[in-house]
């Protein structure tokens, strides 16, 4: 069974790294899940379709270009946007985009400390924060934004990669509820090392199974296993869509 501690999700965010097929995605859908239950909202950035089916969240939105500059309203409700028809640019833009209007929002908002918890799931996030991101905030400023301000107006984060030793650790330190899952590749296995305690936890990581992760909260650590996640849901799509969080999140 997954262990999750939401009111700290709030104040951290959330890690999960794995290999393809150590099942990173099927936890984080019940990490999701079990935040959703808890009256967050959850919008997640998928460029992998792996959230389109077998979702906590049903509606489904597939990103189709060209992106369009001027956002035009879209509702805030729990959604996966489907990034994989985009350029790797243009998820970028699309990601930098919702960030900033996310934060805007908030901070215009009269009293964000009394808004719903707002969670920004970053899938394959070594997109969105790569090696460096920390020292290039003309590029990387609103994704930033959200990482370093957001709990200040109820705005938290999830960080989800394959590739740990891409993300840059400075937003996976903010994070105190981190899952490693599988990995085997040298560089990630050295980035991974520098978060455990001692070599032997660290070394675990090669030989879990899959649905297996070393579960760390506030630098304890300890082994737990999830299992698969239900049914398929809902799915439509936008053609040339554009974006926008309202000034108030209700």
């Amino acid at each position: 069974m997954h262990k999750f501690d939401v009111e700290e999700a709030k104040e951290t965010g959330f890690y999960v790294s794995g290999t393809s097929g150590s099942g990173k995605t099927t936890l984080a859908k019940h990490l999701v899940k079990d935040l959703i239950l808890n009256g967050c909202t959850v919008i997640v950035l998928d460029a992998s379709r792996a959230w389109s089916t077998n979702s906590p969240i049903n509606n489904t939105v597939t990103l189709n270009t060209p992106l369009q500059n001027n956002p035009t309203r879209y509702p805030v409700v729990n959604t996966v946007f489907d990034m994989t028809k985009l350029a790797i640019a243009e998820r970028f833009t699309f990601c930098d985009k919702l960030c900033e209007a996310t934060m805007q929002s908030r901070i215009n908002a009269p009293n964000p400390k009394k808004l719903d918890w707002l969670f920004l799931v970053f899938e394959e996030a070594q997109l969105y924060l790569s090696n460096g991101c920390m020292r290039s905030l003309h590029k990387y400023g609103n994704v930033l934004n959200v990482i370093s301000n957001g709990r200040n107006f109820n705005v938290r984060f999830g960080i989800i990669t394959q590739f740990p030793a891409n993300v840059d650790k400075a937003p996976v330190k903010i994070t105190q509820q981190r899952y490693f899952g599988l990995t085997t590749e040298k560089n990630d296995l050295t980035y991974i090392k520098s978060f455990f305690n001692t070599k032997q936890e660290a070394e675990q990581v090669r030989n879990l199974e899959k649905l297996e992760f070393m579960y760390q909260y506030r630098g304890k650590t300890e082994k737990i296993k999830t299992y698969y996640f239900g049914d398929a849901p809902k799915k439509y799509e936008l053609t040339g869509y554009q974006i926008e969080l309202p000034t108030y999140i209700l």
